[in-house]
């Protein structure tokens, strides 16, 4: 969990905060040119579909004067069919009353005629193949108008259907902005509300169950519990004692003492070593006849020292981040429990216990002591150990606006029992004066770690 919390630590660093806000400008300024580009497209959109109209009009425009110049082209074939029947009859008339051929003048006034006649003939007969390619010239186009008009329009139907979702869009824009609010309004009272839940459902339902026992076996008497308040401790170590301290846990120590570097403090529950900080420690052998001594201090001023003594100890449940040295046969197990409604709600499923016979030295945040009493109540933060065969329920917690705020816990835990229990007097200083996002990351790591036991 170490490695975890030190990776949260540093992405919560300035570094993460300055790219936060980097990528909260950037999604701005791309919110604002994707807007921005919205409405041009809409405007040319617009554009395009009045430039399509006047197309289609105009097209509409030029097929009506197709139209009145075919009309007038079918006319005036009509006058040449009409002329070139005319011209027929005039002609045959003509051939059939020829003149004498010995009257001269009047024969050739008569082909004169005839030539006449032949002549306005073939002219009509030329205008008519005009008039002829000139009316398929004009049905082509009429066709071609026609289909590009038909295109056109079914460009400019599917172009108005677009600018129908265009205006639905800033039609609905106000609905879309109050759905917008309510979601963010429901996300925002959604950790009010998930609180009120627990309060008054699962944790008013609690308060009325027995409370949890991990391990009936277990007597008072096994653990005694002594502290000093001067911030230090003076241990001597009998012959052949080993004692074990973490780094930066003692000032002084007798210069005859062996030393020997400890890497894990319990190789079988490396994890929970390494986690608790219980790494790279010193194993401290007296070699001598005589004792020695060594110093021990606490890590902050504020913290005071103590020190638990099992003796034959069934089982004590502890914080192991707040121990600075153990001496003795201590042992080291851990117990996992599924079928406690005080478990689940609470998210602790990972007991570590440790028994044994020896002296377990730990600090503790602004003092604290060994308490006892027929019907006592302790704030999460504060317990630091208890018996694994001391009862434990659980009472929510009195102040309900403080809960809802998110500044307490939901519960509190109850005890009733003669058995060993050890509190400290202050929350432990690295929970205050974070920011929300250390908080974030810390809320989800400490779920994580209290479903493990730590």
């Amino acid at each position: 969990m170490k490695i975890a919390f030190d990776i949260a630590k540093f992405l919560t660093t300035k570094a993460l905060k300055f790219l936060l806000i980097v990528v909260l400008i950037l999604a701005s300024i791309h919110l604002k040119n994707e807007i921005t580009k919205w409405y041009k497209q809409r405007d040319l959109h617009q554009f395009e579909m009045e430039t399509l109209r006047v197309k289609i009009a105009s097209y509409e425009e030029e097929k009506l004067s197709l139209l009145k110049s075919m009309k007038l082209g079918k006319k005036k074939m009509q006058e040449q069919f009409t002329l070139q029947k005319k011209l027929h009859l005039a002609i045959k008339r003509h051939n059939d009353d020829p003149p004498l051929f010995f009257l001269l003048d009047e024969r050739a006034q008569w082909e004169a005629e005839l030539k006449l006649l032949e002549a306005s003939l073939a002219s009509s007969e030329a205008l008519q193949k005009q008039l002829f390619k000139l009316s398929r010239e004009a049905r082509k186009t009429q066709a071609t108008l026609k289909s590009t008009t038909l295109n056109q329009s079914l460009k400019l139907q599917q172009m108005t259907e677009k600018w129908h979702q265009y205006n639905w869009f800033e039609k609905h824009v106000k609905t879309i902005t109050g759905t917008i609010l309510s979601i963010a309004l429901l996300l925002l009272l959604a950790p009010f509300l998930n609180r009120l839940f627990w309060y008054f459902l699962p944790g008013a339902w609690v308060e009325n169950q027995a409370p949890f026992q991990l391990n009936p076996k277990g007597e008072s008497n096994e653990i005694t519990f002594w502290s000093d308040s001067n911030k230090q401790i003076k241990i001597h170590l009998e012959p052949d004692e080993t004692i074990s301290v973490k780094q930066d846990c003692y000032n002084s120590f007798d210069e005859h003492l062996a030393r020997k570097n400890r890497f894990l403090w319990d190789r079988s529950a490396w994890i929970i070593s390494y986690s608790a900080e219980m790494i790279n420690m010193t194993d401290f052998h007296n070699p001598d006849t005589s004792p020695r001594q060594i110093t021990l201090i606490a890590p902050q001023a504020e913290d005071e020292l103590c020190k638990i003594t099992l003796k034959d100890c069934q089982g004590l449940i502890l914080k192991p981040s707040q121990i600075i040295a153990t001496k003795g046969n201590i042992k080291l197990r851990t117990k996992w429990n599924f079928f406690s409604i005080h478990n689940w709600l609470r998210l602790v499923f990972r007991h570590i216990i440790f028994s044994g016979t020896g002296e377990i030295f730990l600090y503790l945040h602004g003092g604290g002591n060994e308490i006892s009493a027929d019907s006592l109540r302790i704030k999460e933060d504060k317990l630091v150990a208890y018996q694994s065969s001391c009862p434990v329920g659980l009472v929510r917690n009195e102040n309900l606006w403080h809960y809802l705020l998110g500044k307490c816990n939901l519960f509190d835990y109850r005890f009733n029992s003669d058995k060993f229990i050890l509190m400290q007097n202050q929350s432990s200083p690295l929970h205050t004066h974070k920011t929300p996002g250390e908080r974030f990351f810390d809320t989800i790591l400490n779920t994580i770690g209290k479903f493990l036991g730590f």
